[in-house]
């Protein structure tokens, strides 16, 4: 009730009962392995159906501290040589953690574009399996942005599962992470205006990581997987349409060059592999305001773009 009040959302008693022609989507909690809840969002399509709920059609909710049997658990453990890695490699974290022990500084990395936290999930098990436990309570600072507001209603949900827990790595994930709501440009200005007394976030951010939503599709491609396919289904990215094309790019760039100006040390942004930057549109556009990217880490269909801030 206090979520569909903040967010100005409809109750509804029982989904499936006939009113669902005027929603997508709603939020529904449910059981998880912590003996707690999640809030998540879950298709009101798979209220109609009688036949099996398709994998598109189950709840998604967000798990900052996913458990060992779970696919990102496994990921986290065994994905030594995969996108785990090449994101680790991209954002500099071991080669910066030395340095910013050495001086009793914090290690400031901002996610703005935090989605469904999976890369954060990453940067935050990277860091704290550097740092000592003692170290990494002191020294490390994450704020996840987010700028829509149900996404970010799931991210708030998931670190209050995270304080609900009472293990030592639970406690240090609780002391470093933060989460704001609001539009990635906005948010820094809003901390680059504050005075330093005022601001509950470290500032400035050593590194920045950015993944905007892909280009639209233009092509039927391999399968979304499912939890990213009901974020495309919620914020209306599913579909290429050309005509807002010069808004996005505009969009693009006013973000990375808030970006830019803002980090200290890096600024790294995914993209498709065969995209061009962030905040161009093809190779012919080369606006000298653009900032290039300093180099690259590729995969096979992925690669990071990395801005090295001199």
């Amino acid at each position: 009730k206090r979520v569909a009040e903040e967010l100005d959302l409809h109750i509804v008693r029982r989904p499936g009962g006939g009113d669902e022609a005027s929603y997508t989507h709603y939020l529904t909690t449910t059981p998880i392995h912590t003996n707690s809840y999640a809030i998540a969002i879950r298709s009101a399509q798979a209220s109609k159906r009688k036949r099996r709920v398709t994998k598109l059609e189950t709840p998604v909710f967000i798990d900052i501290l996913p458990p060992p049997g779970s696919k990102l658990g496994y990921r986290l453990r065994n994905d030594a040589v995969g996108g785990m890695e090449m994101l680790v490699k991209a954002l500099g974290i071991k080669r910066i953690i030395p340095e910013k022990l050495a001086s009793g500084e914090k290690l400031v990395v901002f996610d703005l574009t935090a989605g469904l936290a999976r890369d954060s999930i990453v940067i935050i098990s990277s860091v704290l399996s550097t740092m000592s436990t003692k170290n990494s309570m002191a020294s490390f600072r994450l704020l996840m942005v987010e700028r829509d507001p149900i996404v970010a209603v799931l991210l708030k949900d998931a670190l209050r599962r995270v304080g609900e827990m009472d293990d030592e790595y639970s406690r240090q994930v609780k002391s470093c992470v933060a989460i704001q709501e609001g539009d990635s440009v906005d948010v820094l200005r809003m901390l680059r205006e504050e005075s330093s007394d005022r601001r509950r976030v470290a500032y400035p951010p050593d590194i920045i990581y950015l993944d905007p939503m892909f280009p639209p599709r233009k092509k039927r491609a391999s399968a979304v997987k499912k939890d990213l396919a009901m974020l495309h289904a919620l914020l209306g990215t599913a579909k290429a349409t050309g005509n807002n094309s010069s808004s996005r790019i505009k969009e693009e760039r006013a973000l990375l060059l808030s970006a830019y100006e803002a980090a200290t040390k890096r600024v790294v942004i995914k993209r498709p592999v065969a995209a061009p930057p962030l905040g161009i549109d093809d190779d012919a556009n080369k606006d000298s305001e653009i900032p290039r990217p300093s180099f690259e880490v590729k995969g096979s269909t992925n690669r990071f773009d990395v801005y090295v801030i001199s």
